[in-house]
């Protein structure tokens, strides 16, 4: 079984090590029908996260197709779900988690990313779908990987206050602060830069907690630096575009 190379490829995608992580998961795509799907969704959600949506869906597109359990199924019909939403197709994406729900929910990490992406469809959509808030599901996202992996409780923070954002609530920021711990102990940098986002959407919204306006020029600093990272972790063909787009041309701005 090749866990351990699938983790470790996690971990450095985590850290901004792309280009590396890639070669392992090429590697995998050659091992089990189950572990190809599961590389071929590791892929995808990596290139979903440098804005290369379009490769990110052929990515996922080929988990499907290659998927035989549970845990593949969900992962690919998730990673398909988040791919319409980074695509502005954020109604394209309720169908591909009703159909994963079952699936995603035999295991911890498929249950949390599931509940990830409910929370930021309904983000995208400005609506919730019954019968669940985002925040339920970003509250649910924390329980499911609580006492499992760091990295995930992290995200799921993050995601927690976002949507308390987005929802307008007051001194928002105790679980992005408490992420931000996480992600510069860990050297997450990939979580470092969305979360720097989040932190100046509070701050220009005036409903960032005191300790988080504290905390907003280190923030900003380490998205900046977080954005760099991951620069040098790509492969050529997809620096250029990375470092051109939105956010990260936003983190890079206002870091400097």
């Amino acid at each position: 079984m090749s866990d351990g190379r699938w983790h470790e490829a996690a971990e450095l995608g985590a850290r901004g090590h792309y280009a590396r992580a890639w070669r392992i998961l090429d590697d995998l795509r050659n091992v089990t029908p189950a572990m190809a799907s599961l590389a071929s969704s590791m892929l995808g959600s990596h290139l979903r996260q440098i804005g290369a949506v379009d490769d990110a869906q052929l990515a996922d597109a080929r988990a499907l197709d290659e998927a035989v359990d549970a845990e593949s199924r969900a992962d690919a019909g998730i990673g398909l779900a988040a791919d319409a939403i980074a695509a502005g197709d954020p109604e394209g994406a309720p169908a591909w988690l009703v159909a994963a729900e079952e699936d995603a929910m035999q295991h911890w990490r498929t249950r949390t990313r599931w509940h990830w992406v409910n929370a930021e469809m309904s983000l995208a959509l400005g609506r919730p779908l019954p019968p669940r808030s985002a925040l339920d599901h970003a509250l649910l996202a924390i329980a499911a990987c609580e006492g499992h992996s760091a990295r995930h409780l992290a995200k799921s923070r993050i995601i927690a206050d976002a949507v308390r954002g987005a929802g307008g609530a007051a001194n928002v920021g105790g679980d992005l602060l408490a992420a931000a711990d996480v992600a510069r102990a860990e050297q997450l940098v990939t979580l470092q830069w969305p979360l720097a986002l989040v932190a100046t959407d509070l701050h220009k919204g005036q409903i960032a907690a005191p300790d988080l306006v504290a905390a907003a020029a280190r923030l900003q600093a380490e998205g900046a630096a977080a954005v760099r990272a991951v620069a040098e972790g790509l492969p050529e063909r997809y620096r250029s575009a990375w470092l051109s787009g939105p956010a990260a041309a936003l983190l890079v701005s206002d870091g400097e």
